[in-house]
């Protein structure tokens, strides 16, 4: 188990962000889908930024950011994604997000969230302690989809990927 000892202390506007967006995404249904709200870039070795995708096993749907990630896209209108504490938002479009299946578009998401429950139902996913990791892999193909590591936020964050689609989304 966790030790909050483990943990630097966070500041009170960083800790109220985290508890906004455990409330957000804790609970979700099928009708009234979850939304993440928090960074949506992470700097990258040259300086620029790129998306965030992370991997969250309270969602129930995968969300993405940037509507041209998606294919075989359409606009939706009569969806809403809703959080616990009564926030709803309507999606852009829905459409294909690589090999990871449906996911919706919500602009104002600041990450891509991969559901865990969804990416456990296509592929077989491993946990492995000793490096804090989830390894995402399509066995059919033998090809490691995604590598999530435990990041200094506290979330898992996608770490690397064998898999050419997947490359080409990020």
């Amino acid at each position: 188990t966790d030790n909050e000892d483990d943990y630097p202390q966070e500041s009170s506007r960083k800790r109220a962000r985290f508890a906004q967006i455990a409330s957000i995404t804790r609970f979700a249904n099928s009708a009234s889908c979850n939304v993440v709200a928090a960074s949506n870039v992470a700097a990258s070795n040259n300086g620029e930024t790129q998306a965030l995708v992370i991997l969250d096993t309270g969602a129930n749907i995968h969300i993405v950011n940037r509507p041209d990630v998606l294919g075989a896209r359409r606009h939706i209108s009569t969806t809403t994604i809703k959080g616990v504490g009564g926030e709803s938002i309507t999606p852009r479009c829905t459409g294909k997000f690589g090999p990871f299946g449906t996911a919706y578009c919500v602009p104002t998401s600041t990450f891509n969230i991969l559901s865990f429950r969804l990416l456990a139902k296509r592929f077989a996913v491993t946990y492995h302690r000793e490096d804090d990791t989830f390894d995402v892999v399509d066995q059919k193909r033998a090809v490691l989809i995604a590598r999530f590591a435990h990041n200094k936020d506290g979330m898992y964050a996608l770490e690397g990927t064998e898999d050419e689609e997947v490359n080409n989304l990020l």
